[in-house]
């Protein structure tokens, strides 16, 4: 391997599938997102194991992962999978929260905005051993492809879903030390007429009427 992504260091494979987009909060700078994330990773020994060996098993390398820009968030429907073949183990779990942005409204109603979900890279489930950059790595996975599902709105058009892998400064992260992140972005793009015609349309008609 490179320099600079030596063998030792774990990389842990991230997708999302994005079930549903809502409540994009302009005061609130936040939106909700409910969504399937996908976390595999290597590990031979495990891998030859049924799936259902993981679920109470406490010995296995597992990493912690964050939702740094989540306000608040719900998992459930974790299922573990095991791939012989490849060596790799890994779970599906459903997650459903509200997350912080910053949005960027000075080309309002005709902007553009990123909903972003940021992962930061935590502890290990079982050892409680801190999973800074210098051991283990986030990467996009390349079993699962990143889908953003239909998505139904009357104000927002939604666009190709993004990604951005990097790791935190030793002052941002953890005990000093730098912490792998992956950002999955979603843009979406305003549909101007949607304010023109119910806000501002109304507006000049209430104004004229008084």
């Amino acid at each position: 391997a490179a320099p600079s992504d030596p063998e030792w260091i774990k990389r842990v494979f991230l997708a999302f599938r994005m079930i549903q987009v809502s409540s994009v909060k302009l005061l609130e700078q936040s939106f909700t997102a409910r969504f399937d994330l996908f976390v595999e990773w290597q590990d031979k020994e495990w891998s030859q194991k049924h799936h259902v060996d993981l679920v109470d098993e406490t010995t296995h390398w597992e990493p912690k992962v964050r939702f740094a820009n989540a306000d608040q968030f719900e998992a459930s429907d974790k299922i573990y999978n095991t791939w012989p073949s490849t060596g790799f183990v890994g779970y599906r779990v459903t997650i459903k929260g509200q997350f912080r942005v910053n949005f960027d409204l000075r080309d309002f109603p005709f902007d553009v905005q990123k909903l972003a979900i940021l992962v930061t890279m935590g502890r290990e489930k079982n050892s409680r051993v801190l999973l800074h950059n210098g051991i283990a790595q986030f990467r996009n996975s390349q079993n699962h492809a990143n889908i953003l599902m239909e998505q139904f709105s009357s104000e927002y058009w939604f666009r190709p879903m993004r990604f951005n892998v990097f790791y935190t400064s030793a002052l941002t992260g953890v005990e000093g030390m730098n912490m792998s992140q992956y950002e999955l972005a979603i843009p979406v793009v305003r549909r101007c007429e949607y304010f023109l015609i119910n806000v501002y349309a109304v507006a000049m008609v209430i104004e004229l009427i008084g």
